[in-house]
């Protein structure tokens, strides 16, 4: 007989969750991960159906739950909605895979102090897991029915979830809500090295820029940043962040000012340029808003096993006005730059504007306008340069 206050999904992993956890027995998904997140997820959603005036969609779902008394605390990770959850593993013969000694792309915890005191590793779980959801509220319930497929199709989990790491899926679902994707045609080996050196050069593509100098300069390959190409365009008498940097370096001012344009998508408060200098970003308040900011991109990479293809999905997160109203102070053993954000930048809209790099004629002029026209004949022949250009050939919007 069934549960009535009883719900269960079946889901599917798709590429590894780096995990701290992962020499206990079933290491998988953790409920103390996904239920914080899946609450935020269905408050917000609630505020968004039943707004408050002067408030943002979150307050105004708690209000709502509140009201519904249907919450049960409120942590260090915010609020806690009335219901429990269990993941259950199906066992199988060697269902969890521990990868040991694995590099990927997109991952760097594997070096310093805090790795050699807390080591992390790449657990995947072949088989389907359960999770199961049981809820005494009829209404938060079907609440919790209706959002969950939503919620995890633009959610990943463990560590570096913006790159597609702990990607799981509701067992046959569709992928909705998305703003665009490409795919690639590999084989999915769980260790998936190939999908995430795809995202690698994508990522770097429209943040920072691609940069092969095989062994040092001059550049075999070199391909600007669309985000930045996408600034000048728009922008072309300001300086940008690079520039202003740049300006200290190498022009040796002892101070300068410009737009950051590269940390929208995603900050990182220590730079490394060349071989000696070091950059140092911070907020320029006396109490900092602003510590590491995570890429507001999050790639959701599903594989097909019919076809043998991987399906990545980008999903756009709002970058908060707290965040694009900031000035970031990179400090140099030269002077200090002063780069205010580049307050009026729409996320989804450059997302758009880039599909138009799938034609094979556009990227390559992208190439020749930023190259310049002594290195195009051999960055068009480079390796990452094919690479790049198969996977904007497949690049569109949803």
């Amino acid at each position: 007989m069934s549960n009535p206050f009883q719900i269960q999904f079946t889901l599917r992993q798709h590429t590894p969750m780096i995990h701290f956890q992962h020499d206990q027995d079933g290491a998988t998904l953790r409920a103390t991960e996904v239920k914080p997140k899946l609450d935020r997820f269905i408050v917000e959603k609630i505020g968004s159906q039943h707004p408050v005036a002067e408030t943002t969609p979150y307050d105004a779902g708690v209000v709502y739950a509140k009201t519904h008394k249907w919450l049960i605390g409120e942590g260090k990770n915010g609020i806690a909605l009335d219901y429990q959850k269990r993941i259950m593993v199906l066992e199988a013969p060697q269902a969890t895979t521990i990868l040991k000694g694995v590099q990927f792309p997109c991952f760097f915890a594997n070096m310093g102090d805090d790795y050699s005191e807390n080591p992390k590793k790449f657990v995947f779980h072949k088989e389907n897991l359960i999770l199961q959801i049981n809820c005494f509220h009829t209404e938060l319930k079907q609440l919790i029915e209706e959002s969950f497929s939503a919620f995890i199709a633009q959610t990943n989990f463990g560590m570096r979830q913006s790159k597609g790491f702990g990607c799981f899926t509701v067992l046959g679902q569709r992928i909705d809500n998305a703003v665009s994707c490409f795919t690639i045609d590999k084989t999915n080996d769980n260790n998936s090295k190939e999908l995430f050196k795809a995202i690698d050069m994508f990522y770097k593509s429209i943040r920072g820029g691609v940069r092969n100098y095989d062994g040092g300069p001059p550049a075999k390959f070199y391909f600007k940043s669309l985000l930045v190409a996408h600034y000048h365009q728009t922008h072309p008498t300001k300086m940008y962040d690079k520039e202003a940097i740049k300006d200290i370096l190498i022009q040796k001012n002892k101070s300068s000012n410009g737009i950051d344009v590269k940390d929208l998508l995603g900050l990182s408060t220590t730079e490394k340029w060349g071989n000696d200098a070091t950059i140092q970003k911070s907020d320029e308040k006396l109490e900092p808003l602003v510590d590491r900011f995570a890429s507001p991109i999050t790639f959701k990479p599903i594989y097909d096993d019919k076809i043998e293809k991987w399906t990545i999905y980008l999903f756009a997160h709002e970058i908060p006005h707290l965040y694009k109203d900031t000035t970031i102070v990179a400090k140099t053993g030269r002077g200090n730059a002063s780069l205010k954000m580049w307050e009026d930048f729409d996320l989804i809209a450059f997302l758009q504007l880039i599909e138009k790099y799938n034609d094979e004629e556009d990227f390559d002029n992208h190439i020749q306008l930023y190259g310049g026209d002594d290195n195009y004949d051999n960055f068009i022949r480079h390796p990452d340069c094919i690479s790049l250009k198969k996977i904007y050939s497949t690049y569109k919007i949803l």
